[in-house]
């Protein structure tokens, strides 16, 4: 028998801590192979950008400083829209679960999962119940949610994703203005928008000018703020106030 191709996976995580649980984590699966990880949602945007060979799955931490989680969804499902994306938290909100299902995500697993030596673990009826989980999100289309979030997605909340809010509110908005914006809201330079965009350095300084004045910004940080406000934006902070665990 043909022995099945491991399921490739990267992951993002700020906190030291946290990735070399997840990564002793994985390296004890059967069927994963890891290919990297990363501090922030920045730094795995810039290393999927230099491979030849994309993962199959990114597993991606909320909560991380400037690009979090849910933005660095957004751009990744943009820049490498074959990737699936699997939200990983040991707090996070209904709300953003949400936002992430809807902008694009394909599955959102609590981190206690990966914790054998948790109280939470205990609550999984089955062993090895992580590798399970990452082959259906290989294998199957359909949205999945780990049951111990007890998240609903037709009884809990229900989102616009940033393309549609995008069409929908400012329609003259090319998909390179877009993702620009996005860009610039993650923190990135100019010199990193060029790398990641493939334009030249006048060109982006030419998007910056254009929807600055579009908008009304004065400053790079203006032009945040107000894609926050519209909605073009998401990041995990605007939600804070609604947490289903706690730290």
């Amino acid at each position: 028998m043909t022995p099945q191709p491991k399921i490739s996976v990267a992951f993002a995580d700020d906190k030291d801590s946290e990735r070399k649980s997840i990564l002793r984590s994985l390296n004890n699966l059967n069927n994963c192979c890891v290919l990297f990880s990363s501090t922030s949602g920045r730094d795995m945007i810039f290393k999927l950008q230099t491979l030849k060979k994309l993962p199959d799955i990114i597993l991606m931490d909320m909560e991380m400083p400037c690009c979090d989680g849910l933005l660095a969804t957004t751009i990744c499902k943009r820049l490498f829209p074959q990737i699936k994306i699997v939200g990983l938290s040991s707090h996070c909100s209904f709300a953003v679960i949400s936002e992430f299902i809807s902008e694009g995500g394909s599955a959102f697993f609590s981190k206690y999962l990966l914790d054998k030596e948790s109280v939470c673990y205990r609550a999984y009826a089955e062993k090895d119940v992580f590798e399970k989980y990452l082959e259906k999100v290989v294998k199957c289309n359909d949205v999945f949610f780990d049951p111990l979030l007890q998240f609903n997605s037709d009884k809990n909340y229900k989102t616009n994703p940033t393309f549609s809010i995008i069409k929908n509110r400012f329609p003259e908005l090319k998909d390179h203005e877009i993702i620009y914006l996005q860009l610039n809201a993650a923190g990135f330079s100019k010199p990193e928008i060029k790398t990641l965009m493939c334009r030249e350095v006048a060109t982006i300084k030419k998007y910056y000018e254009k929807l600055s004045k579009f908008f009304g910004a004065q400053t790079h940080s203006d032009l945040t703020s107000i894609c926050l406000n519209y909605g073009i934006v998401k990041m995990v902070h605007l939600y804070e106030r609604f947490k289903l665990f706690e730290e």
